[in-house]
């Protein structure tokens, strides 16, 4: 079929790239059709961007945002090497100028696709690059000479096409700098308010997958200055909303449980950060000068939340991205509970397991789980899953929650369907379960040896089932 895009004829490229999308969405056969599309044919699509006919380019976009769910590396790699990624970032912000259907596929086409660290990234960074290749001894004087006549004539988004074009160093392009992440803030929250008007079909709920993807890209970044962005802009809050909104697709609740899990492991760098701070100002203001100021301060001070799985630091949700102080645990849970898609539920746990990070404060992690009434619901849920990554997930939580000796020498813990279930995974799970479910299978065992109670028959039992293993 990808003979037909040989042809001149712009009908038939038209047809044939529509073919392929009934294809690929409404039989759902992309699993197939990318089997056949690596290397020249993704190569010959992406092509199909520089199209001047704006039905083709549509089309394209169209088909590559579909196929980018199963093939984003390849891609992401023809996109880098025709350098049409900031076309694509161009489309998002074209208010007015594009098609919104072009604008929808372009952002959901970036969600999909993997992007390296330097291609979202901020403005100071990358002028170090550029400041890099300007001071490189092997460049011409002509270049550089050109490199800062471009700087001043056509401005930032010409400079990096330059030093691509001329320096093959297509990882220097930023897709996604740092102001396109208020702008998704502000597009999204249009969008759900319907301040887009009404979108027809199903372009809306595609438009805000494609926007969260976009956020994903954000939180996955370690670099400071996005950060310090994110915490500006409550990125942690956006995400929480996105999954409580009761009109949020499947998509949309994955992609917020995964951002609430990528900042809730950046939540210990903020936190060590700030204590720092604080105890630096403390030594500064002089110990009795300090003591003076907070006994003679007459200001109310807003409530704090003491966190326990920050050792009982006083957490800011929007400042260290705690989902304990952003009271994100209950919502989660409920998600865990409710009849949701496996992907969400991966998502759910992936966030909730970030309590149990710290192996040296479990029982805090353990302790604000009970709170939230969580551990329970993920014992269930093990008990009743199937083999993959959910069930890796749980049994992983489990393990951990073991560990605990106050919590798991409780009565609720100790139950005949998560020994077997502890045993079904051990005898057929993967390696890395079976490592998990024989971890906890052995923490159990110390629990009924030191436990003690009316339950006697039932640990005997739960004995010789351990014996078995």
């Amino acid at each position: 079929m990808l003979f037909f895009f040989l042809s001149t004829s712009e009908y038939i490229n038209v047809k044939t790239l529509c073919l392929l999308m009934h294809i690929c969405h409404i039989l759902d056969l992309t699993v197939e059709v990318t089997t056949h599309l690596h290397g020249k044919g993704i190569t010959t699509l992406v092509a199909f961007l520089q199209d001047p006919e704006v039905l083709n380019q549509l089309q394209v976009l169209r088909l590559l945002s579909v196929l980018s769910l199963h093939m984003g590396a390849d891609i992401v790699t023809a996109l880098r090497s025709t350098n049409q990624l900031v076309r694509l970032k161009e489309l998002l912000q074209a208010k007015g100028k594009v098609l919104l259907e072009e604008q929808v596929a372009a952002a959901n086409l970036l969600a999909n696709i993997p992007l390296t660290e330097f291609e979202v990234n901020n403005f100071k960074k990358i002028h170090q690059v550029l400041m890099t290749h300007f001071l490189d001894p092997f460049m011409r004087t002509s270049d550089r000479v050109h490199l800062v006549w471009c700087s001043i004539e056509h401005g930032y988004s010409f400079l990096l096409r330059f030093i691509t074009v001329h320096h093959h160093c297509a990882q220097v392009i930023c897709v996604l700098e740092v102001d396109l992440l208020p702008w998704s803030i502000t597009t999204l929250d249009d969008v759900r308010n319907g301040k887009m008007g009404k979108l027809p079909g199903r372009l809306g709920l595609a438009f805000q997958e494609g926007l969260a993807g976009l956020l994903l890209h954000f939180a996955r970044n370690s670099n400071v200055g996005i950060l310090n962005v994110i915490r500006e802009e409550r990125l942690f809050k956006v995400f929480q909303e996105l999954l409580s909104f009761q009109q949020s697709s499947a998509v949309v609740k994955e992609r917020a449980a995964l951002g609430l899990q990528l900042l809730a492991t950046k939540s210990t760098l903020f936190m060590s950060k700030d204590i720092e701070e604080e105890q630096q100002q403390q030594k500064d203001s002089g110990g009795f000068f300090f003591c003076c100021t907070a006994l003679f301060h007459t200001e109310v001070a807003e409530p704090v939340h003491t966190c326990l799985v920050h050792r009982g630091s006083n957490c800011d949700p929007n400042m260290n991205f705690c989902l304990v102080a952003g009271d994100a645990l209950v919502p989660l849970v409920e998600h865990l509970e409710e009849e949701q898609g496996q992907r969400v539920r991966e998502a759910v746990l992936g966030a909730l397991s970030t309590l149990l990070f710290d192996e040296s404060n479990l029982r805090g992690g353990v302790t604000e789980l009970l709170k939230a009434g969580g551990v329970q619901p993920i014992i269930e849920l093990f008990c009743t899953v199937q083999q993959g990554e959910l069930q890796e997930k749980a049994v992983w939580m489990i393990e951990r929650i073991l560990r605990t000796e106050q919590y798991a020498q409780g009565h609720t813990i100790i139950n005949q369907g998560l020994f077997q279930a502890l045993i079904e995974a051990f005898k057929h799970g993967s390696p890395t379960t079976r490592a998990l479910a024989q971890d906890s299978l052995t923490h159990l065992k110390q629990i009924s040896v030191v436990s003690s109670g009316p339950r006697g028959k039932s640990r005997v039992l739960q004995q010789r089932c351990l014996h078995q293993l």
